[in-house]
């Protein structure tokens, strides 16, 4: 079955995720993106690890030590 995705959904990569994470002064430690709702795995700078949504992070909830 073809999966359908939104607008979006299909301007965000994995790539991007990792950079996202990174300017926050944390990690995405995930290796795949499938789609903003699907969770992925995040670390702050003060090593907390956690599975979230996307959305959320590129919303700006993110530890970040600070």
């Amino acid at each position: 079955m073809k999966r359908f995705y939104t607008k979006r959904e299909t301007k965000y990569n994995i790539s991007m995720m990792q950079t996202l994470a990174n300017k926050r002064q944390g990690l995405c430690l995930s290796n795949e993106f499938i789609t903003v709702g699907h969770p992925l795995e995040w670390k702050c700078s003060m090593g907390h690890t956690w599975l979230a949504k996307p959305f959320t992070i590129i919303q700006g909830r993110i530890v970040t030590g600070k």
